[in-house]
């Protein structure tokens, strides 16, 4: 199971050496590999995201781009998630169970 539960605030922010800590020094070298080989359409994302500002509580857009790519890659999404702007989403595999949480803000102002 793979998981990644998203929200409009951020109580802590976690650097990417307490990230890297959680996981092993393979499973933090497929994620860099994946990311990548992706970078160009994660960047079309971000762009999306960046083009299109909003304010807090408010991230409209945002929510649906990332909820509609999230679930366009086989991800199971809860849109709305606690929060109208949040969303849940999870990605289950065959082969084992990976969970990963984050906690984000998206802010585009």
């Amino acid at each position: 199971m793979f998981r990644i539960v998203h929200f409009s605030d951020t109580p802590k922010e976690r650097s990417k050496s307490e990230l890297r800590s959680d996981m092993s020094e393979t499973d933090f070298q497929l994620v860099c590999s994946i990311i990548d080989r992706e970078k160009e359409f994660l960047n079309s994302v971000s762009q999306d995201i960046w083009k299109n500002p909003e304010l807090a509580y408010e991230e409209f857009h945002a929510h649906d781009v990332l909820t509609d790519v999230l679930s366009s890659n086989g991800f199971l999404v809860e849109k709305h998630y606690l929060l109208p702007t949040a969303f849940k989403a999870e990605y289950s595999s065959k082969t084992g169970i990976m969970s990963v949480h984050i906690l984000d803000k998206i802010n585009g102002m």
